[in-house]
């Protein structure tokens, strides 16, 4: 058998596969899944994008608060802690959050027991897929937020920079853009982050 022999079974079956996990995701999705890859993609790339997309659409979402607690980490009604015990409960959940591949953005306007508090009593329950053994698949939670009027004027208040608040003024020139000023709070720049060779192990 030549080498061209070889070459062409690896990409037959290569191919195969990838027919396989298309039909896999087909039959998830009802017949409607649309994949946009495009011809020009590699065939081991095109295979590994969609043997991903078969582990989330596989994967049941599940409430971080609950993995979390599984996991035995406490996760106490903020009123029952002080501000010393809640400040590293806060952190504790932080890092523990980070080793499932979930992670934080635009918390400097809010203080440890307010970010606590979101954390505690809605964010932790919205349910989420996770994959912590794949170090390339993250989610990111931005307590930002929806874009609400008053989520609009946080931004624009304590993260926007000036090229962003300039193209507000000049998209919405009705919108009361506020003054900027900095953030209250110093907490962003110190939040775990996914590496770009693999997910932080916090």
């Amino acid at each position: 058998m030549t080498a061209n022999d070889v070459q062409s079974r690896d990409r037959e079956d290569l191919e195969r596969r990838i027919r396989e996990l298309k039909e896999k995701l087909q039959r998830l999705a009802g017949g409607t899944a649309r994949f946009g890859l495009s011809k020009a993609c590699p065939l081991d790339i095109q295979e590994k994008f969609l043997e991903h997309v078969l582990r989330y659409e596989q994967t049941t979402p599940v409430p971080l608060f609950e993995v979390l607690t599984r996991n035995g980490v406490r996760m106490p009604p903020p009123e029952t802690m002080d501000d010393f015990q809640l400040r590293a409960k806060l952190w504790e959940v932080i890092h523990r959050m980070a080793m499932l591949g979930a992670y934080l953005e635009n918390t400097d306007h809010l203080s440890d027991r307010e970010l606590y508090r979101r954390l505690w009593a809605e964010i932790l329950h919205d349910p989420l897929v996770l994959m912590p053994e794949d170090p390339n698949y993250t989610n990111h939670c931005d307590l930002i937020g929806a874009f609400s009027q008053e989520n609009i004027h946080t931004w624009l208040k304590y993260y926007a920079d000036e090229n962003e608040r300039q193209a507000w003024v000049e998209e919405w020139p009705d919108l009361a853009i506020p003054e900027h000023e900095p953030a209250p709070f110093d907490r962003d720049r110190h939040l775990p982050r996914p590496h770009s060779d693999g997910r932080l192990r916090a």
